[in-house]
Formats: structure tokens, sequence, C-alpha cells
């Protein structure tokens, strides 16, 4: 049996999902992080569990050709990019492969991904969320170690975009010298490649003194809107809650806590992507279930006789219908609450359904609804390969045949990728 705190000679031999390295000792499986496959190394256990144990990297004795030098300083620490330490084109390789083995596991099927669109590895990130802590008397902005409470103060994201990085160096500069500052929790920033504007989300234990808008907007002028949330209670401090962003030819409002893909230069690709896997015309009926702010509803709109959007949350639907007017659009509909009910007022036979839902996959109760719909074309998007083969499966068992599964890597470095599906009855 292996022996907590002690070190072992092993080899690397494949990934887990999470993206650490997993090898064998004395046929017990252990995780380690930042190794890469095929290489040789020196680890210390620091956890045992009932069926796998943890591994620290102590030593690499023989380095894979695919290692390279981490650009990120806290990569080993904050769980984020769990790849910094492999070249790009191995973490394609092994994503691709991560797909491959979710469907045959989960949905007991052999697919092949037909294709997997890359993008830029760092700066890509529109929006950004860190957490906060006053330590000596000094609020930095961080994250959190991977599954602990340890907190990583750091200078900078690599994953960020540049400007965001900037305003939020500042940010912390003047908050500092407020007596407040050890109220604030989390701090968000969204940027908008289009108009080069950024949104600013504070939120807090309680409200904050306004004492730094001032002089950060005068130093960043196309700052468009600073928010104070307390309590899930947004307080706009300073312009508006959205900023504006363009995806092919049309100009969206996008609210600072509705849903938008984080990677700017793929969202077009990904929705380019998503509709071209199927053929729609100008009689078609399309639902785009889980709508946000009507990106996917609207970029398709021209193509098909109508399109309605249903979605959860409040500010995204208000945002939606502004979008609507903004792009002169009469085609669409949007319909606020849950996709499982709300579906059901749909009166007109659906042809075609978009779903790109929640990490944790379509419920039971709304498979069912499609499935007893019988909407013939399914285009499921998902950055949770997991939770998308499980629904697949159930789909599958009910008389549906999947016929592509396409990828798009929105988060390089990272443990996610974008999974498109079309399947069809």
């Amino acid at each position: 049996m292996i022996e907590i705190n002690k070190k072992y000679e092993t080899i690397i031999t494949n990934y887990t999902s999470e993206g650490n390295g997993i090898c064998r000792i004395k046929d017990f499986v252990v995780f380690v992080p930042n190794t890469v496959k095929d290489e040789k190394v020196i680890i210390k256990i620091v956890s045992i569990k009932k069926n796998y144990a943890i591994g620290k990297l102590i030593k690499v004795l023989e380095k894979s050709e695919n290692r390279i030098k981490s650009e990120c300083k806290y990569s080993k620490y904050c769980g984020g990019c769990v790849y910094q330490h492999i070249n790009y084109n191995e973490e394609i390789k092994i994503k691709e492969q991560r797909i491959i083995d979710a469907y045959k596991k989960i949905a007991n099927k052999d697919i092949k991904v037909e294709e997997i669109i890359t993008s830029n590895i760092s700066n890509y990130r529109n929006k950004i969320t860190y957490k906060t802590k006053t330590i000596n008397n000094i609020l930095e902005f961080g994250y959190y170690e991977d599954n602990t409470n340890n907190f990583i103060p750091i200078d900078t994201c690599i994953l960020n975009n540049d400007f965001s990085d900037k305003v939020t160096k500042e940010l912390i500069d003047l908050l500092n010298k407020q007596e407040d500052k050890k109220e604030i929790k989390e701090i968000v920033l969204r940027y908008s490649n289009y108009k080069d504007q950024i949104i600013i989300a504070i939120n807090s234990n309680k409200k904050i003194k306004d004492t730094f808008i001032k002089e950060i907007t005068k130093k960043y002028p196309n700052i468009v809107g600073i928010i104070n949330e307390v309590k899930n209670k947004e307080n706009i401090m300073y312009g508006n809650s959205y900023l504006e962003e363009k995806i092919g030819d049309l100009i969206y409002n996008i609210n600072y806590n509705s849903f938008y893909q984080v990677n700017s230069y793929l969202i077009q690709k990904l929705y380019e992507t998503a509709t071209s896997i199927i053929k729609l015309n100008n009689n078609d009926i399309v639902l785009d279930a889980y709508c946000g702010s009507g990106t996917i509803s609207l970029y398709i709109a021209n193509k098909v006789k109508k399109v309605y959007g249903i979605e959860i949350n409040k500010s995204a639907i208000e945002d939606a219908n502004k979008n609507k007017e903004l792009n002169k659009i009469n085609n669409a509909e949007f319909i606020l609450g849950d996709v499982t009910e709300k579906i059901n007022e749909i009166k007109n036979q659906i042809d075609t359904i978009i779903v790109d839902p929640p990490r944790s996959g379509l419920d039971n109760k709304f498979i069912n609804t499609i499935i007893n719909k019988k909407i013939k074309n399914i285009i499921y998007i998902s950055c949770d390969v997991s939770t998308q083969a499980r629904d697949i499966k159930t789909l599958i068992d009910s008389g549906y045949q999947l016929k592509t599964i396409k990828a798009v890597d929105m988060f390089p470095r990272t443990k996610h990728i974008e999974c498109i599906a079309l399947l069809q009855r």
C-alpha cells in the first residue's frame, strides 16, 4: 500500500478529465497535477482516498517533448490553467481524446470529432472574476487554490485581456485608499472589443463609498458602468449596467451579469459552426433554449421563419428584447421563464432546438418534452462533455441519431472545451 508523504519514482501514462497526469504505484491510481504523459517523475503522495491518491510533482527525471515553460507564475497554484506546462497542440489532442472517451464511457458511443477550432491562448477573456481579500490591511485580488480555502494573491492573469488587466490594477490601488475595502468580496470586469468599453461590478457585504470613481473614470473614460452588488441587489454607481458588443453585422447590449461567451475571438466562429452543421431555411421554426441576451437567436433570425428564445434571467430577456429592437428584427420572440415550462407556450411545431445549458446539462423533464414534441433537429452546445454525453445517450435511446460532433476551444489552457453535437430523428 502506498504511504502518505512518501516519495515514489513513476511514469505518467495518461490524463484525467481535469487535466492531471495519471500514474500507478503498487497498482493504486495516483493523480498528479503539472505532469505530462510519458514523463518519468518523482512525486510525493499528499492525499490518499478510497480508490485513488493525489501526488505532488517533486522532480521531472525524463521530460516529455510536449512540456513547455509555463507563461504564468501562478499556474501551479490557482488551478485555473491546467495546461500551461503543455504545448497547445498536445492540449488540443488531450481535449479531443477527452471528448471521445466521455462518449464511449458515458454514452457507449464510438465517435469522431470532425473538427476542433482553436484560439489565441492568452488575453482572450472578455470577462474575468477576481476574488478579493484584505491581507495586512492591503486589499489583494486573486483566486482560491483549487479545492481549497487557500487564497492566492496575483498581480495579473494572462487569460484576461490587457485593458481589463490595467484597469484592475488601478482599481485595486484606488480601493486600497478606502476605509471600507474590507467589505469587498469580489470584482468582475467585462470588456467589449467592439467599442473598447469596460464595465466593473464590485460585490461587497455592504454598500461601498464612491470616492474612487472620479479618478478611475477620468483615467479610463471608456469605463461605461460601475455597479456595486450587495446581497444580489445592484446599485449603479456610475453609467450603465451594460455594454455594446458586435457579432457579425449585429449589435448587442450585454448586461454585466448576463451570460455571454467569454472568448471574444471565437464567439462568431462558435455560432457559425453551430448553425452550419444543419441547413436552416426560411420555413424553419427554431427554439433557442437558454437564450441569454438573444445572441444566437438573433444571429440566425435572417435564416429562418421564426425564432423563439427562452431564458430564466430577467435582465437577459430585457437585453434580448432591446437587442431585437436595436437590430430591427421582427421574427424573434423572447419568453421569460423556465424552459421546461415555457416551451409548452409555443404553439408552432418546432423544427430545430438549440440548447446551450449550464454545465449541469438538461434535466430529464425537459429532455422528455423534447422527445414528446418530436423536434426533428437538436443542436446541443456544451462546455461540459460529460453531461452532454449523458443527455445525448438518453436522446439516442429514445430514437435520435447522433450525426455530427465538432468542438471549439473557447477556453485555452483550462480543462474546458465547447462541444457541439447535432442529433436528428
